[in-house]
């Protein structure tokens, strides 16, 4: 029997960077299509998101207008 007959040739099994990228961003997402589409959309939108910052403490107290009195309310509830 010939010794090439019985040679194992190592072939590695480990994805790159970019294989592994590739393959995660071709994967199917609902509305987007894939998960490639959904980043970038979401980079776009990101990129915007300084602009809107300076809302950030007005929208705060706001939510806080709302929420604080059913908190006391449960807080009240909850000392008897």
């Amino acid at each position: 029997v010939p010794a090439q007959l019985y040679q194992y040739k190592y072939q590695p099994t480990m994805l790159s960077a970019a294989a592994l990228t590739r393959t995660v961003s071709s994967l199917p997402v609902p509305l987007f299509g894939s998960v490639g589409a959904s980043a970038r959309f979401g980079l776009v939108k990101a990129k915007k998101l300084p602009k809107f910052l300076p809302w950030a403490v007005p929208a705060a107290a706001g939510g806080l207008w709302f929420v604080w009195p059913a908190v006391q309310m449960e807080m009240e509830k909850g000392s008897d």
